[in-house]
């Protein structure tokens, strides 16, 4: 045997063979590892979507405890209609139920299955408790009062993941009421995330049946068996199945409703990666030399190019810049890395969305309850006017009076919204001072100057009457005759509002003080309430000035932007 050949069995046997070997035990147990990674991502994937879930179903279970808590809606519901009309009725809760399905767009419907034989049946919010399967109806009545998922209804092609509960806050006779949120299936399909024919998601009832999937073709029917097979083979954990001939990796988590979600991989293309591997690892063996050069070399560009993305990465978050993503670096630890960098950035992004949503809804609400305080003020006044009045005279003023009071007051509530225009903010003042003006006779003079093109602008309602309210509060003197004067007119693109009179006036320590108040006050009735209320809604630019003199009079001028 020549030297040559003696090399190369030396090499066959020092440096083939075991490299061959290596090759092999690495494929194996890198195939074993990859198998417990995919579970591993499974199981993070299980936990994220199990969290989404619960969290989606918690929603809904707020909006059946804010409807349960609701007194007026119990009311309605069981209400005997045999002899009056539902009209009442019908508009509460259809704008109730409209403006949550408004704040939770996914319901698809709101509907109550009651046996109060008087209410009426209109085939999108109230039927009958016949109408609810039985299966369903006992559900409830099993949870007594707490809300649970129902199963799934399918009406006109639509399939609805219904959730319900009994009504028995309020309890009224023997009536029971069944009020359920019905959300389409789609809702719960897309939170399982993208279809593939590798992979499948699966949520499954108490009872093993399907009830949604990432793929359409499983909604209604899944492999066969598959109902008999999961539930009872997977819990917490995964397992390896052989489902219709072929062999899946799964693994399943219960919720806290009881709910299973089901993840199933096809396991093919992994070992597909490894054969493909364990070719790459032969060849390496034949031209060992010059792939480590290039490995090396191409390791290291590789590594550095990584480096460089996250640094890039940093200095963006650093400059506040958090739409910028980074690209699949792998699954290695540049790639975990990444990963928690991209989430990071959506996590910030969530929460300055969340704070900004907040900071609204407290706006919002505290314009409610700046709202809330005028209304109950004013009806006071009005009221013992009406009350005074009444007690010395029993004539048609007091008819008069109660009249323009609800007028005032049908304009005032305008159907809740805040907003109105002009010409109606006017009409309101007018029925104020009607009442006014009764009650004090030829003691006040009032004038009124608006443009015409000024009557079709929107202002937040009950402006100008706690003004001219405040006028005659402050401003009336002990004899004579208080003038009073409101201009309306636009001012190139501001919307003016004055009030002038010619009263008592305001003395000019007490003014400062007012200002003050006005500027800085976060509660108060009155003018301070007005130009809290302008702040909130439409921006520190725009309120209130108070010019007064003591004894000349005072003229409050009120800037809204002309919209």
């Amino acid at each position: 045997m020549g030297m040559k050949a003696k090399l190369m069995l030396a090499f066959a046997v020092l440096v083939f063979f075991p490299m061959l070997s290596i090759c092999l035990y690495n494929y194996y147990e890198t195939r074993d590892i990859l198998i417990e990674r995919e579970y591993e991502r499974l199981d993070a994937d299980m936990n994220q979507g199990i969290r989404t879930l619960e969290e989606k179903i918690k929603d809904y279970d707020t909006v059946l405890d804010i409807v349960y808590v609701d007194r007026n809606t119990h009311l309605y519901l069981c209400q005997d209609y045999s002899n009056q009309s539902f009209e009442k009725m019908f508009y509460y809760l259809d704008s109730y139920f409209q403006n949550i399905m408004l704040v939770q767009n996914d319901i698809g419907r709101i509907c109550n299955y009651s046996t109060n034989h008087t209410l009426p049946e209109d085939g999108w919010y109230f039927f009958t408790r016949d109408e609810l399967p039985d299966k369903m109806y006992l559900k409830v009545a099993e949870k007594n009062g707490v809300s649970d998922f129902l199963g799934l209804l399918k009406e006109e092609g639509e399939r609805y993941f219904v959730l319900g509960r009994l009504m028995n806050y309020y309890s009224k006779g023997n009536i029971r009421n069944i009020m359920t949120v019905q959300i389409k299936s789609e809702t719960f399909d897309s939170l399982l995330g993208e279809n593939s024919d590798e992979s499948k998601t699966l949520l499954l009832d108490k009872d093993g049946t399907i009830i949604a999937s990432s793929d359409k073709d499983y909604q209604d029917y899944a492999f066969s068996g598959i109902t008999g097979i999961l539930p009872g083979r997977i819990k917490n954990h995964h397992v390896e199945l052989s489902i219709d001939e072929e062999t899946w990796l799964c693994t399943g988590k219960s919720a806290e409703n009881g709910m299973m979600l089901v993840k199933m991989v096809r396991p093919a293309s992994i070992f597909s990666n490894m054969r493909k591997t364990l070719n790459r690892m032969l060849m390496m063996m034949v031209l060992v030399v010059i792939l480590v050069i290039v490995a090396v070399y191409y390791f290291v560009g590789t590594f550095t190019g990584k480096v460089q993305r996250i640094r890039y990465m940093a200095k963006q978050m650093g400059a506040g810049k958090f739409e910028y993503r980074l690209p699949d670096l792998g699954k290695d630890e540049f790639g975990e890395i990444a990963d928690i960098f991209n989430q990071l950035n959506e996590e910030i992004q969530k929460l300055i969305y969340e704070n900004y949503e907040k900071q609204l809804k407290i706006k919002d609400s505290y314009l409610n309850l700046m709202q809330e305080q005028i209304n109950p003020h004013f009806l006071y006044n009005a009221l013992s006017v009406i009350s005074s009045m009444a007690m010395r005279s029993r004539d048609r003023r007091t008819v008069e009076s109660i009249q323009y009071l609800a007028s005032f007051y049908r304009i005032s509530l305008n159907k809740g919204k805040q907003i109105l225009t002009v010409k109606d903010e006017l009409d309101l003042l007018k029925n104020y001072m009607k009442i006014q003006l009764i009650r004090f006779g030829d003691r006040v003079d009032i004038t009124y100057e608006c443009e015409d093109r000024a009557l079709a602008y929107h202002t937040i309602k009950l402006v100008l009457q706690p003004l001219v309210e405040n006028a005659i509060h402050h401003g009336m003197k002990e004899e004579g005759v208080l003038h009073i004067s409101v201009s309306i007119y636009r001012k190139e693109r501001t919307l003016v509002m004055e009030v002038l009179d010619d009263g008592l006036g305001v003395p000019e320590d007490k003014l400062q003080r007012f200002r003050s108040k006005i500027r800085d006050s976060r509660e108060g009735f009155g003018l301070i309430n007005v130009g809290i209320r302008i702040k909130l809604h439409y921006g520190e630019k725009y309120g209130i000035q108070i010019e007064s003199r003591e004894g000349r009079g005072t003229k409050v001028t009120v800037c809204l932007p002309a919209e």
